[in-house]
């Protein structure tokens, strides 16, 4: 802007001549131009840094600049991760009781007493085993004297075998001493006697005793087969034998009785009694108390008795009772037996088991949306994962199998095998392999799960809760439970599973990042002035390889305290391609709407991706924002993961924006003040010869507009420094 006043001075110079009649003053007219002031104001002049108005690069105008850094945001180890309250997760599986075996399917042995038994016959009266008849019908042979001392001739008899034997004839019970001979006893008395004995015993010795064990077996699906029932104790509990020779000349020889016992043979023998020879007089009495053994799905007894046979030309004495020679006697032949088994009931059972799975219930371990310290939540759909190694707490990362108890009678195979972990070299594997021993606790080391890799046994499925394979059986073995209608026992533990803490993780994933609003002091344009031309540029710098979405908001507040927002959301964040490098997002929101550039890297000068997106119906622009002149810019930006993708520890999100705003205004009427401009004040001749001899001035203004805007020019003179 230049003004130049010029005045116009018109004088009269005196000179030195006669005064007329009529004196007329001569007049000159001299333009005489004296420059009063000359000032130049460059709207340039108002830029200043401090409040970030720089002069644009042309010098030609100036433009509002603000950036700033947005904090960066790391994915720490604090927040990859799983976390449990109170930092493990505790699963107490109880023990899983099996019931006994019900008493009403435990069959009941009643005593048994095998003993001579009346039929009819001479043999068995009396209820014994008789050699001879003691009713006086049978005709026997005494051979002292076989000539008829009557009739002077034999006294011979024909007997069943056909043999024919001579002698005096008599009848028992005898009261006197008599003789035989050893081939009449052996035919015709031993003889019989023993067909007898062998046929009874025989019979007796075939028949078994059967057990359904097979019964208590389909009663549960725990037992394959039953071995044994074990007998109680108690007085019925015995097997006994007792045999008397009484009156028989020779030996009871070949005696044994005896209890076997057996599954698919009778191949054990619980009483064997025996003897060698029971002599005339003599007897065989004997208990085996049967407590403690088993008896098995087949029983029997099996006896004999046998009378020894004469030796051949010699002779038998028979003495009747009370004789004087004292000799054992033999008025009566008979032998005395009975055999008695009997169980006072059973305590125990032996079985066998073929290797049966139980049904123990399996811990669930889900993977969930968590809670951070900071209010911040993550939910993921797992792929793969490795778990960190450093600066970890005692219980992450850690697995506890404890208080592994088996109170059952018998051995159990447990296997509790977690099949999402891959362990690296020298680490334990992520399962437990025991035999449990009836009656005993168990609590192994714990595994610790630093470095291992966790993942689906299918890489493309996600893992929503861990695949735990929970094996507990029993194996093949043979062993012996109560019978007294308690339960069998169970098998209960205890897993204390710790909070999982990431190394990296392949996921798909929704993380929220705690938002850090920004506010910024605006620099206050003029009133009735807006801004055409504004470009906020927002660069985002990303180390994680998941698609990151990001909102903006933006709040302008102007020196009134009105609010004045805009809202976008922005999902195309750039992630970089190789791990270690940072990828660069630079959004610019103009005049036209969004501008999206994706870096690969920092340092790349060519965008990989470049786009304009114009604002949605219904929503302004930045220019709409600026427009409202805010004194007060705050800037609220939130980011999440939400995607699959690879991240690490450490890696994270950060960038800054940068506002420019050229001076590109649309004004209403406003007002421009300059500095006022004082003039130099005049030597006081020149003064004093413009007061007393001027007649006339004029001022001309000659003004230079470069802006692209009119504008009016007032002009104020005042002979004060203050205007009135």
């Amino acid at each position: 802007m230049q003004a130049l006043g010029v005045m116009l001075l018109v004088t009269a110079p005196a000179c030195d001549f006669d005064i007329p009649e009529k004196f007329e003053m001569p007049t000159w007219f001299l333009d005489i131009k004296i420059p009063l002031v000359q000032k130049r104001y460059e709207l340039g002049d108002l830029s200043n840094p401090d409040y970030n108005i720089y002069p644009t690069p042309d010098s030609m105008g100036f433009q509002i600049v603000y950036e700033a850094e947005f904090p960066f945001t790391s994915l720490d180890p604090e927040n990859l991760n799983i976390d449990f309250e109170g930092g493990y997760m505790e699963t107490v599986i109880p023990a899983t009781e099996l019931p006994g075996i019900p008493l009403a399917g435990i069959p009941s042995v009643d005593p048994i007493v095998i003993e001579p038994v009346e039929t009819g016959f001479f043999i068995t009266e009396g209820e014994r085993i008789n050699l001879v008849d003691h009713t006086g019908t049978a005709i026997y042979i005494d051979t002292t004297s076989i000539i008829n001392p009557l009739t002077g001739e034999l006294n011979c008899i024909t007997y069943p075998s056909g043999v024919e034997y001579c002698g005096t004839p008599f009848t028992f019970p005898i009261t006197e001493k008599k003789v035989i001979s050893a081939e009449f006893y052996n035919d015709f008395i031993a003889g019989n006697t023993n067909i007898f004995l062998e046929e009874f015993f025989n019979l007796l010795n075939s028949a078994t005793i059967p057990l359904p064990l097979e019964l208590i077996a389909e009663s549960t699906t725990l037992i394959s087969s039953v071995d044994t029932l074990n007998i109680a104790e108690g007085e019925e509990s015995k097997y006994t034998t007792w045999i008397k020779n009484r009156g028989i000349p020779t030996d009871l020889i070949g005696v044994y009785s005896r209890l076997v016992t057996g599954t698919e043979e009778l191949d054990d023998t619980l009483a064997n009694h025996t003897s060698a020879a029971i002599a005339n007089g003599e007897e065989l009495n004997e208990i085996k108390d049967l407590y403690g053994e088993g008896l098995a799905q087949l029983i029997q007894i099996t006896s004999m008795i046998e009378v020894a046979y004469q030796t051949p030309g010699t002779f038998i004495t028979l003495y009747p009772m009370g004789n004087a020679e004292g000799e054992v006697p033999s008025d009566s032949m008979y032998l005395d037996f009975k055999i008695g088994f009997g169980i006072a009931g059973f305590e125990g059972i032996d079985i066998s088991i073929d290797s049966v799975a139980l049904e123990i219930p399996k811990p669930e371990i889900p993977f969930g949306a968590t809670e951070n310290d900071d209010g911040s939540s993550i939910s993921l759909e797992l792929y793969r994962t490795v778990l960190a190694t450093d600066f970890v707490p005692y219980n992450t990362n850690r697995l506890e199998i404890k208080d592994i108890t088996n109170t059952f009678p018998f051995k159990i195979n447990f296997l509790m095998d977690f099949k999402n972990f891959f362990v690296p070299e020298g680490n334990l594997p992520v399962k437990v392999d025991l035999v449990l021993e009836p009656g005993g606790s168990y609590t192994p080391e714990p595994i610790i799960l630093k470095g291992d890799t966790m993942r689906a046994a299918n890489p493309d499925s996600a893992i929503d809760k861990l695949d735990i394979d929970l094996q507990v059986s029993i194996p093949t073995q043979k062993v012996t439970i109560p019978l007294d209608g308690s339960s069998l026992g169970g098998m209960g533990l205890t897993i204390k599973f710790g909070s999982l803490m990431f190394k990296e993780l392949e996921a798909n994933i929704v993380q929220g990042f705690p938002s850090v609003p920004q506010d910024q002091e605006m620099p206050q344009g003029f009133k009735g002035a807006t801004i055409a031309d504004v470009r906020l540029a927002l660069i985002m710098k990303s180390q994680i390889k998941l698609p990151v979405r990001m909102n903006m908001d933006f709040a302008g507040i102007d020196v009134f305290g009105d609010t004045t927002r805009m809202t976008f959301a922005i999902d195309t964040i750039g992630y970089p391609p190789v791990d270690g490098d940072t990828s660069m997002t630079v959004i610019e929101l103009n005049r036209w709407g969004t501008r999206i550039q994706i870096y690969d890297r920092t340092t790349d000068s060519i965008a990989t991706y470049d786009t304009l997106v114009a604002p949605p119906e219904g929503q302004g622009t930045i220019i709409d924002l600026m427009a409202s002149n805010p004194e007060k810019l705050i800037i609220d930006a939130s980011a999440r993961i939400d995607g699959r993708g690879t991240i690490v520890a450490g890696a994270g999100l950060g960038g800054g924006f940068r506002l420019v705003a050229p001076f590109s205004l649309i004004l209403d009427e406003m007002v421009f003040l300059s500095q006022p401009t004082v003039l130099e004040e005049m030597k006081n001749e020149t003064r004093s010869k413009i007061r007393n001899s001027l007649i006339g001035a004029e001022m001309v203004f000659d003004v230079t507009n470069a802006m692209p805007i009119g504008a009016e020019l007032s002009m104020l003179l005042s002979n004060s420094e203050f205007f009135p």
